[in-house]
């Protein structure tokens, strides 16, 4: 089917669009299908009358069981027609697209003469009630693309209604196909439309939905030029969200202290202050978290149950349950009503800090108090579970959930896996991950399982299994699966549009092994390389003593105009080090220091490991010293090499291979942070 997906198909149901927002620039997007003849706007070159076959064949018993269900149905119809103006009344097959019982007609009518942009307010009352309905859902993305293929004058408010219908659906790749094409001029293909605030912010929450941060601010900047009179406290909060994921969470806050006098109304600023203070708690600045809820309280105003769920995050990441649990009881004291919500921040809070009988007994409490655990909660348990309490425990409740013995809603989702998977990686038990894994792709296979809930086995899935064996060490099996991977986006004709952090953790596992030829291969069959594949590839030939090699990469990284961070530096270090050249190892840290690099732990370990290596003891003990001047905490790694260096007065020809490893194991720490990082 894939031939035949139209225009706005070409993100997939629920899948990331960024290969196309590599492509279109966030000031001057270029329209895919520019230069085409605007009566023909399917980028696939696909007829209507394909993708109707294609978008429309719904199921006959999926028709009835919404003529089942279906009075409010059918009054949807009824109020629709009562709401046209005569002479402005849409064609009765419109209108019967939102009759499940009746065949879609579509693809037997064109719409000139028929409809014009006097029929918009109608058809945006179509489109919404197609959309709010399971069985008559597919039609209103149906209809939408049958008036782009049959060139009608849309307006932005039918545009925006179709963005949201997108979002609502998962489908934020869509929505924002939707977005670019709304705003392109009518000579380029697209609408020619302007937007407004609520266009604009909409659009910006599906690129966040999408997890295209810097998408969002883009479209954000675009509205700052575009509406500087009409941008309001809502779109204000979005960007704070916007920054938030792309980790400015300084910026952020800045944000809402910035605009908070200015364009906050007293109606929505309690979003803002929910939003800054979930901004801080991600970027571990819980005292600046503290000082807004502080705040938000002399203002005189009322937390709501999400504001209150936002400090609670912030005490539980804080290490501070105890805290979690005040804030909680206060808020039933101030007959604030606990919801799912913010009990799933308690059991969160309660679990981040080992906690987990306590977690447990909220879980009950909830169930006591008709609180209906969701997915989340759960899958919050699940992690709890694994970490502190018993992986036995973890896996039965996850079992529980599988078999919808919880509810079909919570049954696990694609982050209740990622997070039990690096779990067991963290525990050293990947042989349970993998058995999990291949579990749930079995039972995804195999369609007779009606059973078995259909987990959709995506990028943070395998990108989790991945890491647990590059924790682990086992390099086979993670080429192995990536394989595996490579088939499976081939047979099924997609495009993985983020599959670069799975290529990472698979390089990194193959670099600690010092397997650098199949790294190569790796590295060859990424389409999108990024920071962290560069520096994976340097630190890996590092660790191989190929200083000359790991050199290259660095200079590529500096080609495409990205800063090196510590760990490309530390593969320097070990490079040079391992080489025997203990000057050019030393001379790395002059150059991440005119480089304007902060020198970090990871570094450090890497230059004081290599002058325990050759024995330069008194430069060993200075840079110790040195941390200790600018700050900077060492870690178990730093303790282990202080020892080391402490106690080693002549080192003998055998501790030669313990100081390698000792540069080796420097360099993998630095990269295991970062890859963690990566994964989500």
């Amino acid at each position: 089917m894939l031939g035949q997906r139209s225009f706005f198909h070409l993100g997939g149901e629920g899948t990331s669009s960024t290969h196309m927002h590599r492509i279109l620039h966030v000031n001057e997007v270029v329209l895919l299908n520019a230069g085409r003849n605007r009566r023909s706007p399917s980028l696939c070159g696909s007829t209507f009358q394909e993708v109707q076959a294609a978008t429309l064949a719904a199921d006959q018993k999926t028709w009835k069981t919404g003529i089942a269900r279906g009075k409010d149905t059918v009054n949807s119809i009824d109020e629709v027609k009562k709401a046209q103006q005569t002479n402005n009344a849409l064609p009765e097959f419109i209108l019967d697209l939102m009759d499940p019982s009746k065949e879609p007609r579509l693809a037997e009518y064109s719409c000139a003469g028929l409809l014009n942009s006097a029929h918009n307010a109608s058809l945006d009352k179509v489109l919404c009630s197609l959309a709010r309905h399971a069985a008559t859902r597919k039609r209103a993305l149906a209809l939408f693309e049958w008036l782009v293929e049959n060139n009608h004058e849309f307006d932005e408010r039918l545009c925006a209604s179709m963005m949201r219908i997108c979002s609502r659906r998962g489908q934020h790749g869509r929505a924002l196909e939707i977005y670019e094409w709304m705003r392109q001029s009518k000579d380029c293909g697209g609408a020619g439309l302007s937007c407004s605030v609520f266009t604009y912010t909409t659009a910006m929450k599906a690129a966040i939905m999408d997890k295209q941060y810097d998408y969002a601010v883009g479209i954000w900047n675009h509205a700052k030029v575009a509406i500087p009179g009409e941008m309001d406290s809502q779109i204000y909060t979005v960007l704070i969200e916007a920054l938030d994921g792309k980790g400015d969470f300084d910026k952020a806050i800045d944000t809402f202290y910035a605009t908070r006098e200015k364009c906050m109304d007293k109606s929505s600023v309690m979003y803002a202050y929910t939003a800054a203070m979930t901004a801080a708690t991600h970027g571990s600045r819980y005292e600046e978290a503290y000082r807004l809820w502080d705040d938000l309280k002399m203002q005189g105003m009322r937390p709501s149950a999400h504001a209150y769920s936002a400090i609670i995050k912030a005490h539980g990441k804080a290490g501070d349950w105890k805290s979690a649990v005040r804030k909680f009881n206060d808020m039933i004291q101030h007959g604030v009503s606990p919801d799912v919500v913010t009990c799933t921040a308690l059991i969160d809070a309660l679990g981040t800090n080992g906690c987990w009988n306590k977690a447990e007994r909220i879980l009950h409490w909830m169930q006591a108090k008709k609180i209906n655990p969701n997915v989340r909660t759960y899958t919050a348990l699940v992690s709890t579970y694994a970490k502190y309490g018993s992986i036995d425990k973890a896996l039965d409740l996850f079992d529980q959930m599988y078999s919808g013995a919880l509810g079909k809603g919570n049954v696990p989702n694609e982050y209740t896996v990622s997070i039990l998977l690096r779990q067991l990686a963290e525990k050293g038990l990947w042989k349970d991950a993998e058995g999990i894994f291949y579990s749930i792709q079995r039972d995804a296979m195999d369609r007779k399982k009606k059973s078995a809930p259909r987990i959709l086995l995506n990028n943070v899935i395998y990108g989790s299994m991945m890491y647990a064996y590059e924790r682990s060490g086992c390099w086979k099996q993670a080429l192995e699966l990536l394989s595996l991977y490579a088939s499976t986006q081939r047979d099924m004709s997609l495009i993985a549009d983020n599959d670069t952090i799975i290529y990472n953790t698979a390089l990194s596992a193959l670099a600690k092994n010092g397997q650098m030829t199949a790294a190569e291969d790796v590295y060859a069959d990424i389409k999108y390389p990024d920071q962290v594949t560069y520096e994976t590839m340097i630190a890996g030939y590092g660790i191989a003593g190929n200083a000359q090699k790991a050199e290259y990469f660095f200079s590529l990284l500096e080609q495409e105009g990205m800063s090196p961070h510590d760990y490309a530096y530390c593969g320097l270090v070990a490079g040079y080090s391992i080489q025997g050249k203990f000057h050019k190892a030393l001379h790395v840290y002059h150059r991440a220091q005119q480089a304007g690099l902060r020198p970090t732990v990871h570094l450090y370990n890497a230059l004081i490991a290599c002058c325990d290596r050759f024995h330069k003891y008194e430069k060993a003990i200075a840079l110790l010293q040195e941390m200790k001047d600018n700050n900077i905490k060492g870690n178990s790694m730093t303790q282990s090499l202080k020892v080391t260096i402490c106690t080693a007065g002549v080192r003998s020809v055998e501790s030669q291979q313990a100081a390698i490893t000792a540069i080796s194991a420097a360099v993998a720490a630095a990269g295991s942070i970062m890859i963690r990082a990566g994964v989500f």
